[in-house]
């Protein structure tokens, strides 16, 4: 919402926070629809991804204070971790686009299998929750392949 505020976008249904299950796991999921057509701002999609990234489920919150800490204290590439899927500004024959945050992912490299999962911590998180939490979300992925960590 604070991303709409910015670029003063008032036109928008919010739909969420509600609990959807993807896999073993259960997650918050917020929709925001908007019409272009209707505000004139077709690429809107690609100026909200700008401002949203990364979003919490990447960097966590506070936001400028979280991205500050990962800067400073992860010592590893993300690679592919971390990325957006999905189609943006798609043009007008197809009427929606869903664009998805990359929040786990597998690399194989020869002899070698890279599993990346993320917590999304926050002042409230419980250290050892969170990391039992990526634990189960990385077996998700680990399962997949007969793999189990």
């Amino acid at each position: 919402m604070d991303c709409f505020k910015k670029i003063r976008v008032r036109e928008y249904e919010e739909n969420g926070p509600k609990t959807v299950e993807a896999g073993p796991l259960w997650h918050l999921k917020s929709e925001f629809l908007v019409d272009l057509n209707k505000i004139n701002f077709e690429n809107l999609p690609s100026v909200m991804l700008k401002l949203l990234n990364p979003t919490s489920a990447v960097c966590g919150m506070p936001h400028d204070k979280s991205v500050e800490l990962i800067l400073k204290y992860e010592n590893f590439n993300r690679e592919l971790f971390a990325g957006y899927i999905g189609l943006i500004n798609i043009g007008k024959t197809n009427q929606s686009s869903n664009i998805y945050v990359n929040i786990r992912c597998m690399k194989i490299e020869e002899n070698e299998i890279y599993l990346y999962a993320g917590a999304g911590i926050t002042e409230d998180s419980n250290p050892k929750d969170e990391f039992d939490e990526t634990n189960r979300k990385m077996n998700v992925i680990a399962n997949t392949f007969n793999l189990y960590l």
